[in-house]
């Protein structure tokens, strides 16, 4: 994957080391997360008034593997699941403390929005195993999942009872997204995918229409 570590400020001491997972699949880091969100230049390039490298050392993560300026010659490299993206996190990062010692007993975090926030939760199981086992001298210090994209049909299927009991939704909306909900389920245990995809969007169409709800993404 491709790597871009932004530094911290020269007046602050670099006691902190966050990585920083997006959604997708197919966020980049190093584009995305950097200049759109958190990193030291906006996407004109400007100065971004609040950054996290004002008080961190900030590694920017292309991944998986195709994603952003990441890229393999090998078409079967390309991961097909969770346990083949955190086993590629984990050789990367293998690498990444064996290369820079002095950050081994910074403690390190790994921070996930969307989707990053499965991937997130896969790597960081693996990266305590390897850091028991030694195979990976880290200071893991902790994991934040942001607005995470774990089970999706769990999230789904909340939409609805969690908007009513919050008042956002009347008894008629709640019919309205629990059926559009419903339809999302079916085609999902039929594993027709693509469909439960285009369902997802129609459920939330279904959600700014009937709520007081607008439905927004961190990413593309």
């Amino acid at each position: 994957p491709c790597v871009e570590r932004c530094l911290a400020s020269p007046e602050h001491d670099e006691d902190v080391c966050p990585l920083c997972l997006q959604g997708g699949p197919g966020g980049s880091g190093s584009g995305f997360g950097n200049f759109e969100e958190i990193g030291p230049l906006d996407r004109d390039l400007e100065p971004r008034k609040s950054s996290w490298v004002q008080a961190a050392s900030v590694l920017f993560v292309d991944n998986p593997v195709g994603t952003g300026f990441s890229y393999t010659d090998q078409p079967d490299a390309f991961a097909t699941n969770v346990a083949t993206v955190a086993s590629d996190m984990l050789v990367l990062l293998q690498h990444f403390f064996t290369r820079k010692a002095d950050l081994q007993s910074v403690p390190f975090y790994i921070f996930s929005e969307s989707y990053g926030g499965k991937m997130a939760a896969a790597l960081s199981l693996e990266l305590t195993k390897a850091i028991t086992q030694g195979t990976v001298k880290c200071n893991f210090a902790g994991v934040a999942l942001g607005d995470s994209w774990i089970s999706p049909l769990d999230s789904v299927m909340t939409w609805g009872p969690y908007l009513y009991t919050t008042s956002l939704l009347d008894d008629a909306g709640l019919a309205d997204v629990s059926s559009a909900a419903e339809a999302v389920k079916r085609a999902v245990e039929q594993e027709q995918f693509e469909k439960a995809t285009e369902l997802w969007s129609v459920l939330e169409t279904v959600v700014e229409q009937v709520g007081t709800v607008r439905v927004s993404h961190a990413e593309p």
